[in-house]
């Protein structure tokens, strides 16, 4: 019974700490970096030159394609998509991105396989091929300005 008990609080706490999250309609954030609305998520892409890269790939695959149309981003221009996890609704958009190099965190390997569940038994998957990125692992790209380091939580 205390386990229901805490699990309920924890919900509630939860529940009301993700109600005053807000997700931003689709749009240019700031130069080159535009928030991609899914639903109840933002991805975020970054115009690298003349390719993108995703951080994340939204909870919607339709109103993915169809918000960054409106940013005139086309899908098969994102040539790298990170996933800062594998949650659902971070990847339900993967399959549009059909030239991109996926990268995860080392750390998220326990996730996909199963040593470790998200919470209360929920195993994530991912049926794409993808590179892990290990702890201070450092990404450059052709944009200057553009650098992802993995770093450990």
């Amino acid at each position: 019974m205390k386990t229901i008990i805490g699990l309920v609080k924890f919900l509630i706490k939860r529940g009301s700490e993700l109600a005053k999250l807000r997700h931003i309609e689709t749009q240019e954030v700031v130069p080159d970096i535009y928030a991609i609305r899914t639903k109840n998520a933002n991805f975020y892409v970054i115009k690298d030159i003349e390719e993108y890269i995703a951080i994340d790939a939204g909870c919607n695959e339709k109103m993915a394609k169809n918000e960054l149309r409106k940013l005139n981003i086309n899908p098969d221009k994102i040539t790298s998509v990170f996933l800062t996890h594998t949650d659902p609704d971070h990847i339900a958009a993967l399959s549009l991105f059909k030239n991109a190099t996926i990268y995860i965190s080392c750390e998220e390997i326990q996730m996909i396989n199963g040593s470790t569940l998200r919470m209360f038994g929920i195993k994530n998957k991912l049926y794409y091929e993808y590179r892990t990125l290990e702890n201070n692992e450092e990404m450059h790209f052709k944009h200057p300005d553009i650098r992802m380091v993995q770093r450990a939580l």
